[in-house]
């Protein structure tokens, strides 16, 4: 059932269902907070607002005027409040109007339509990445879909020659290839959509415990029409500047063959529409990256790519034709072969260098996104963290911590803390580049006086401190945050500490 204010009325109390297995307790049972005990008249399924972040313990919900009562105020406990309202259905200008009206202060006004916008953003760059993967993929098929055409006109040199001869032109044997390659890419792009049903299926079948709930299995249309417009204009594309090479050929070629030398020549009109398959491969970039200077750095960085492996290609080539003398007659035949005219040497080390290239960016990528998200590797996280143990409880709860797992826990000392003031300056939120950095400035830190570095750090600047001096109060700040502030070794830092400024 949804939450009934009356719950919480007369010392009231609603838990998370956690706390009824960890206290032993039930519906109906009192908690002692504070100086008041409550009753506990339900549990929590769903909260507003308590799905982010690392919480300490179980969320206890009572009425404002029996916490007040309860005297937790009165001592020296660290508290945080935080305010949900409903708003319209767009809060933005109500944010906007808090922030100007709370600047200064360390209160932040955050609202959900922020937090989904960053959510979206996120799964937008994931997907603009996964896009950008596929069509670095496509572009190194286009590569192959160039060189078979290069290939293919090569062989029907006579053939065009002969429909020449009958009448035809060159725009209409341009034309019918055409149409043959358009029905080959939309034949295997259509292929590739099948493919891609096969393999959710298989995902369905074989993972269906383990993904959501709401999972789609299915290629949707608008993806299916994506993905079969992507591989055409890409087929279009790299086939376009071999199939011009037909306009090149003259009938006389079958009385007699010149090795057809003016082939390789290119016109005016082969370096315009060369400049147009670029233009339109940027343009397709640009629509994956969803970003015009993300799809040039792309297209960029992909030239250069190409460049660099078709440079090392001619490099090898250029090697072997120093090397045609050595060996034997089979080995020199074979070297001869890979820089004879006609050879598909540089192609195809540009092609399979492509192809590494992709699956070694993926696999690289692949193996940091599972080194981030997958925290059961990192052995030095914990599984179980006990906080608030006070110095006399230390070496208690060390023991049977031993005792009950056979290991040593770690122990870190830590106190919260805010900012108050550096080299006796109070941190002033009424300036605009401090209030820009208000949310790393002006929230909680959780500080800890531990008496050595970890192994994971490492000192920078300055000196860390000795016991020879303990009387003078000493602290280190990580590097960024150093920068953020603008301290160095030797500058001054104020802390309030539960209302103590230390």
């Amino acid at each position: 059932q949804t939450f009934d204010y009356k719950l919480l009325e007369n010392n009231g109390a609603v838990i998370a269902r956690i706390l009824l297995e960890e206290l032993k307790v039930k519906v109906g049972d009192k908690l002692k907070i504070g100086e008041a005990e409550f009753q506990i008249r339900g549990t929590i399924d769903e909260e507003p607002g308590g799905t982010s972040g690392f919480r300490m313990g179980a969320r206890i919900f009572v009425e404002k005027k029996s916490f007040d009562d309860a005297g937790i105020t009165r001592n020296t406990s660290r508290i945080r409040r935080r305010i949900l309202y409903r708003t319209s259905e767009n809060p933005t200008p109500l944010v906007t109007q808090l922030r100007e009206a709370l600047k200064g202060t360390t209160i932040q006004v955050n609202s959900y339509r922020e937090q989904q916008e960053n959510l979206n953003e996120q799964f937008a760059r994931t997907e603009n990445y996964l896009s950008l993967t596929g069509l670095l993929i496509l572009v190194l098929g286009g590569v192959g879909v160039w060189n078979v055409a290069r290939a293919f006109i090569e062989q029907k040199r006579k053939t065009v020659a002969v429909l020449k001869c009958l009448g035809a032109t060159g725009n209409r044997v341009i034309a019918v290839y055409l149409l043959q390659i358009l029905t080959l890419g939309v034949i295997g792009s259509l292929f590739g959509v099948f493919l891609a049903q096969c393999g959710l299926w298989v995902a369905k079948w074989r993972f269906v415990d383990a993904l959501p709930a709401k999972m789609s299995y299915a290629v949707t249309f608008a993806t299916s029409w994506q993905g079969i417009l992507l591989g055409v204009l890409i087929s279009v594309l790299f086939s376009a500047l071999p199939l011009l090479q037909i306009r090149s050929i003259k009938p006389k070629l079958l009385l007699r063959d010149e090795n057809n030398v003016n082939i390789n020549r290119l016109d005016w009109s082969k370096w315009l529409f060369g400049a147009l398959c670029v233009a339109a491969l940027l343009g397709i970039a640009v629509w994956q990256a969803g970003s015009l200077k993300v799809g040039a750095f792309f297209l960029g960085g992909l030239a250069g790519t190409g460049l660099v492996l078709y440079s090392a290609a001619a490099i090898l080539t250029w090697v072997l034709k120093r090397t045609k003398s050595l060996g034997t007659f089979s080995i020199r035949q074979a070297v001869n072969s890979l820089y004879r005219p006609g050879n598909q040497t540089r192609i195809i080390l540009l092609a399979v260098g492509l192809g590494a290239f992709v699956v070694i960016a993926v696999q690289a990528m692949q193996t940091n996104l599972v080194r981030e998200f997958d925290f059961s590797r990192n052995q030095r996280l914990p599984s179980m963290i006990f906080v608030d143990v006070q110095k006399s409880q230390i070496d208690g709860v060390m023991e049977m911590i031993e005792k009950a797992i056979g290991e040593k826990a770690e122990s870190v000392p830590t106190v919260r803390a805010r900012i108050a003031a550096v080299n006796g300056e109070a941190v002033d939120f009424t300036q605009r580049e401090i209030r820009q950095q208000q949310g790393q400035i002006g929230r909680e830190f959780a500080i800890t006086y531990r008496p050595k570095l970890d192994d994971n750090e490492s000192l920078v600047n300055g000196e860390w401190w000795t016991a020879e001096n303990p009387d003078e109060p000493q602290v280190s700040v990580e590097q960024a945050m150093a920068e953020t502030l603008k301290v160095t070794a030797g500058d001054s830092m104020t802390f309030d500490i539960s209302g103590r400024k230390v």
